[in-house]
């Protein structure tokens, strides 16, 4: 019976260990898997912060350019209008 009983706790132990093996390895699996989803999602968002930030800039750069633009027109047109005023005094 003492035997028996013996047998009984090494199967036990043995069971036990083979479980915590398991759990250990599945607590890897998923540390790992956790460890990736977060490396990937932290990249994706600075990629999204990158691109929003060029947006920006491209968004400011065009709106600066447009202005000059119209500035130099502005100023093509005074010039232009002086000339035609110039003209007409001249007759």
């Amino acid at each position: 019976m003492a035997d028996e009983a013996e047998l009984a706790l090494e199967d036990a132990d043995a069971a036990m260990r083979v479980a915590a093996d398991d759990d250990s390895i599945t607590a890897t699996v998923v540390s790992v898997l956790l460890t990736l989803a977060f490396v990937g999602l932290s990249i994706l968002t600075l990629g999204v912060i990158y691109l929003s930030v060029q947006d920006f800039l491209q968004k400011r750069e065009k709106e600066k350019f447009e202005k000059e633009e119209a500035k130099k027109q502005k100023e093509e047109a005074r010039k232009k209008r002086a000339k035609s005023r110039q003209k007409r005094r001249n007759y």
